[in-house]
């Protein structure tokens, strides 16, 4: 973690991501930080001196690097040694972060050219005209493209640092850091809050904070409504009447969406039953969360900020020209993709026109890559496509059809076998995906009796221009 300082910094600029991590630290030690310079001791644009600085030594691959903004006039007129130093940064692998007018000094080092990017309103054109290869948005907190990170004035570099924490340790950490600087967990102007563990906290009730720790705690156990009131050191009567005013639930949904969080984890262990899965989460079986889990996952709570980015109306051009940038950019992203073979983004346009908007709050495209996951598993054919939600603004629903195919097949002998069989298609059901969030979708279909008797102890052989995975195709669908 390294915070570069130079002339005329912006206090708060520095001082709020600077904050964030050390509060991090607080509560476990996780980030070594250092402040660096091209100077030992520097002024800030509030004239308050920062001395003792390090001087600029190498990032590491797991860098960060936090570069605060400084006065406008001095991006003009940026140190050759600090360009070099950042550039060198990233070619060794750290991510780079931007916080105000820290943004004109990443683009100096031309890591901003096709990238998202964003600065302080007042500097938006500004960075367009000096930068005009960057992709540079507004209205947006921050902006994260790869390994370059930017944000836009004075206090979004809290949330910035908040979103780098959340990502590096999880949504509990990040919800601590925080209640502990007093401030909101916030996303870009579209985003919703994406974890229990941040929904329903922007509040400042001690008591009521203390009973949802507790919750997150200990989400297997049941707990009395006198046993929580004792927690909250309120009576039963208040703190149910309270925790309602506070986080627009009751007591039990909450508990309920919690238990729900930790099966949502759970669910990525295959060793683990549906049945084990309840137990861990204190539900009576499968069938109460399978049932719980379809009521919950359609009908997530929208946060103050996306009710409010609902309310403001984009004109039709403005519309017209994010959902054009988008696709520049997955046209970009496909180019990547033809490199790892039978790998795609799927696009609905019409969606993606709604979420810009601010109709909904559905992820507009997926991305899927599929892979064999063994040729051949007894009298089975196998196949496995992961799919993964990118959007960090918005959920999925998909559904996933598997369509199996066979080459040339030969014997052992290599006596002609069959060609080109095609079976009915196998699908999944309709499957939830939270944002940046990703699932793996195995389908297995039984082959056909000739070959079934042929394979056997490893005599059935293939053709390398005709294999089963070669005929073999998926669909995709957004729901």
């Amino acid at each position: 973690m390294i915070f570069l300082v130079l002339p005329t910094v912006e206090i708060l600029d520095l001082a709020g991501p600077l904050q964030a991590f050390a509060e991090a630290n607080a509560l476990s030690p996780r980030y070594a930080i250092k402040t660096v310079s091209t100077h030992t001791k520097v002024d800030s644009a509030q004239g308050v001196t920062l001395s003792n600085l390090e001087q600029l030594t190498p990032a590491s691959e797991n860098s960060l690097v936090v570069v605060p903004g400084v006065k406008y006039a001095a991006t003009e007129r940026t140190d050759r040694r600090v360009t070099e130093w950042l550039r060198d940064a990233y070619d060794a692998g750290a991510t780079i972060a931007s916080v105000c007018t820290g943004s004109f000094i990443v683009g100096q080092t031309g890591l901003l050219d096709g990238r998202r990017c964003t600065t302080h309103w007042s500097r938006i054109k500004d960075l367009a005209r000096r930068f005009p290869r960057a992709h540079v948005l507004d209205d947006r907190l921050f902006v994260r493209d790869g390994r370059i990170v930017s944000s836009a004035g004075i206090v979004s570099g809290i949330d910035m640092a908040l979103a780098m924490i959340e990502a590096q340790h999880g949504p509990l950490v990040a919800s601590q850091v925080a209640r502990e600087m007093v401030v909101y967990i916030r996303r870009d102007g579209s985003q919703g809050q994406s974890s229990i563990y941040l929904d329903f906290r922007t509040h400042m009730n001690p008591g009521v904070h203390r009973v949802q720790d507790w919750l997150i705690q200990n989400p297997q156990t049941k707990a009395s409504l006198e046993k929580l009131a004792d927690i909250s050191g309120m009576s039963a009567r208040n703190l149910t009447r309270l925790f309602r005013q506070a986080t627009g639930v009751s007591i039990k949904a909450y508990a309920t969406r919690i238990r729900l969080e930790l099966a949502r984890t759970l669910r990525s262990d295959p060793t683990l039953s549906m049945e084990a899965i309840a137990r861990r989460c204190g539900f009576s079986d499968a069938r109460q969360l399978r049932r719980l889990w379809h009521g919950f996952a359609v009908a997530r709570p929208l946060p103050l900020r996306s009710v409010m980015a609902m309310k403001r109306k984009k004109s039709e051009e403005d519309v017209r020209r994010e959902v054009a940038q988008v696709k520049k950019e997955i046209e970009a992203l496909e180019e990547r993709a033809e490199e790892l073979g039978q790998s795609f983004w799927s696009l609905d346009e019409v969606q993606l026109a709604r979420k810009v908007r601010g109709e909904t709050s559905k992820s507009p495209f997926i991305f899927a890559q599929s892979w064999t996951s063994g040729a051949f598993v007894g009298s089975n054919a196998s196949y496995s496509v992961s799919v993964r939600n990118p959007d960090p603004t918005g959920y999925s629903f998909v559904y996933v059809t598997i369509f199996f195919g066979l080459g040339d097949f030969f014997s052992a002998d290599q006596a002609w076998i069959g060609r080109d069989t095609r079976w009915p298609a196998v699908s999944s059901d309709r499957t939830f995906l939270s944002p940046n969030t990703s699932q793996t979708f195995s389908f297995t279909y039984p082959l056909p009796s000739l070959l079934r008797g042929t394979y056997n102890g490893n005599s059935l052989v293939w053709s390398r221009g005709g294999t089963l995975f070669d005929r073999t195709s998926f669909d995709i669908k957004l729901l």
